[in-house]
This record gives structure tokens, sequence and C-alpha cells, in this order.
């Protein structure tokens, strides 16, 4: 069974603060991921081109392996390298390394690794076949710690991006307390405009024909206060259906 790099899907635009998008960070932990597989498959084909009795049974293990090399560089390339990252927007990539530049120990030994394995696949490309023993050391000492290591940084980064989500959550909760205290302010000075518009309508009444004037301001005031209780009740009823 071969093992396919992942399909890519066009990166949305972020914006703004230049946040990570999250689709983003769940195909790129899908990839990462991919270190594993990786190095456990390229055991198993140097275990293969070790017991091939033949070049021409050798081959497809050869170009196998010259695969899985490929595919775990261009994925440790996503955590270690400074160059863009194929077609992802650049806040996804850029999170991704900043965590990964947490653990520099983790760095040298994936480091030492992916360099040990890339100068074996030179080898391998040119018809060298790995000895026993080269094959037990990748076996019994490589891959443990590439999948002890790459496991753990999958953990650290499935645990940052739920603390994003955590985040957003308490920055939306107090959004919506200031919205709620916002609307309840602006409610009470609709109802103390509108009772200001009914004092002004007494007392124009009270006039007589001398108050004409003075009760058409008072009946815009009251329409003033009429329309803000009316754009009060519509954010709220808004603000109500987020909630659920």
């Amino acid at each position: 069974m071969t093992l396919h790099t992942p399909k890519h899907f066009p990166s949305r635009q972020i914006s703004g603060t230049q946040a990570p998008d999250q689709f983003d960070q769940r195909q790129l932990i899908d990839e990462i991921t991919l270190l594993r597989a990786a190095s456990f498959k390229m055991a198993l084909t140097q275990l293969n081109l070790c017991t091939a009795s033949t070049e021409e049974a050798r081959a497809p293990f050869r170009a196998e392996y010259l695969h899985l090399q490929s595919v775990f560089k261009k994925n440790f390339d996503l955590l270690y390298d400074t160059a863009p990252y194929e077609n992802q927007a650049s806040p996804t990539v850029d999170w991704i390394r900043r965590i990964a530049a947490l653990a520099p120990e983790r760095k040298a030994a994936l480091t030492r690794i992916g360099i040990e394995l890339e100068q074996s696949a030179q080898k391998i490309s040119r018809g060298h076949i790995p000895t026993a023993r080269q094959r037990c050391e990748f076996e019994n000492t490589q891959t443990p710690i590439i999948m002890k290591e790459i496991t753990l940084m999958v953990w650290e980064l499935w645990a940052d991006v739920e603390a994003q989500k955590q985040q957003a959550y308490s920055q939306a909760a107090q959004l919506q307390a200031t919205l709620t205290t916002t609307l309840s302010e602006i409610m009470k000075i609709s109802s103390a405009v509108r009772m200001t518009a009914l004092n002004a309508s007494i007392l124009a009444a009270g006039a007589g024909t001398t108050g004409a004037g003075f009760a058409v301001v008072a009946r815009e005031i009251k329409a003033l206060a009429e329309t803000i209780q009316d754009s009060a009740n519509s954010a709220e009823k808004a603000m109500d259906a987020l909630r659920l």
C-alpha cells in the first residue's frame, strides 16, 4: 500500500488579525501526522529491500522508499523550514512552526533523523541496499523517536486549537454581556425620552394655541423614542437568536 500525500484544498482567506483558520489548522495537523505513517512504512520498505533477492524485485521497493522519504521531508519542512509551504495561508503555517519551536530538543532529534533519512535515500537511489544493522537501527531507534515526538507534537497542536476555541467562546461571552448592558442602557434612554415627550405634550395641551409648536416638537420626540425602542427590541431578538 502506497502512502499518498493528502489532497490540498484552497486555503481560506484570513483577514483582520491574521489568525490561523481552523480548517487549515486541521488540514496541516493531518499532514504532520503523516510523518508517523511514513516512518513506519519506510521501516517495512527497508526490510523488503534487504530480503528481495533480485534487482527486479527490489525496484518497486526502492521507488516506494524514495516516495516515502519525499513525503517525510515535505511534512518535516512544514514544521521546521522557514520558506512558504505550498498553497497554505501564512498565518496557519506560522502557527504550526511557532508551536514546533517550543521544543528545541525535539527539533534537534527530528532534524538529525531527517538528515540521515535523506542520506539513506540518496544511497538507495544509487542502488545501495541497507545492511541488516542499518535497518535495525532505523526500526529500533529512529522510528520510535519519530512516533513519540510527532505524537506529542500533534497533541500540543490540538491542545492549542482547543485553547483558541475556548478563548473565542470567552470573548463571545464578554461581547454578549457588553451588548446586553448597552441595550439595557438604550432602553432606559428610550423610556426617559418617551416620558419627556409625554410631559411636553401635557404642557403643550395646557398652553392652548400658544403651545401648538411645542406640541409638534413633543410628537417628534415621542416618534424618536419609539424608533429607539424598536431598534433596541430588534437587537435584543437578534441576540436571543444567537444564544440559541
